[in-house]
Formats: structure tokens, sequence, C-alpha cells
């Protein structure tokens, strides 16, 4: 597992960490503070690493801005889906206002639950597995 994860430890898009059985993806900004091939390139490297894992849950942090455009929401979609497929939960944590709105009216809010900080994310999705 740790292995898995060294593969993703100088990203500069998307910070990727293990707690327990939860993996905790945290984008660093929006795509328009990054070059496209380095979002897709670090996508391709989490959708692997999360093929490797098998059965876990995933944590989205939003926390590390107030604003996520199109690419790092279809970036979370994607590594959603993929996590669901395999049987695991999803979850996002740290939305700001903004982003909750731009969820409620992309229907996105039906497909993850938002909770208010990490730890509170990281307790619920670590009760069922």
């Amino acid at each position: 597992m740790v292995a898995q994860l060294e593969r993703t430890k100088f990203h500069k898009v998307f910070g990727v960490e293990m707690q327990g059985n939860i993996v905790v993806v945290q984008p660093k900004g929006d795509a328009v503070s990054f070059r496209d091939t380095d979002v897709y390139t670090e996508l391709n490297t989490v959708m692997q690493v999360l093929d490797g894992l098998g059965m876990v849950n995933l944590l989205i942090d939003l926390s590390g801005d107030e604003y996520y455009g199109s690419t790092i929401i279809g970036a979370i979609n994607k590594m959603g889906l993929k996590v669901r497929d395999a049987g695991g939960r999803v979850a996002l944590c740290g939305a700001s206002d903004q982003m909750l709105d731009i969820m409620r009216v992309m229907k996105l809010d039906e497909l993850w639950i938002n909770f208010d900080s990490k730890k509170i994310a990281l307790k619920a999705l670590g009760k069922v597995g």
C-alpha cells in the first residue's frame, strides 16, 4: 500500500494520503493553476493507485481552495466512480459555500455527501466499509 502511494509523493495537483482504508485526495488548487499535462498525468497516477488498492473508501478534501472548475470536478468524478465501482464509498469535505452551490446546480450533491471537516468525514467513512 505504501509503495502505491510513493508514486504520488511529488504530486503538484493532487495530494494523496491513506488514513486506514480511506484514500484522502486533496486538490492543491484549481486546474488553471497547473499545466494540463500535470493535471491529467497525476489523475492517471491516482487512478492506477486506486486500481492497485482494491476496495477502499475515498475522501476528497476541498479545503485547499474556494473554487474548483470543471477539470478538477471531472477528475474527482472519475476517481469517485472508480471507487464506487469497486464497492467503496465516496465523500467530500471542506467545500466552500461557493463549491456547495456549484455542486447543487450540477446535482453532484446527490452523488457525494459533504462533511464540514476532514475529521468528521474520516470518522463517518471509517465506520462502515
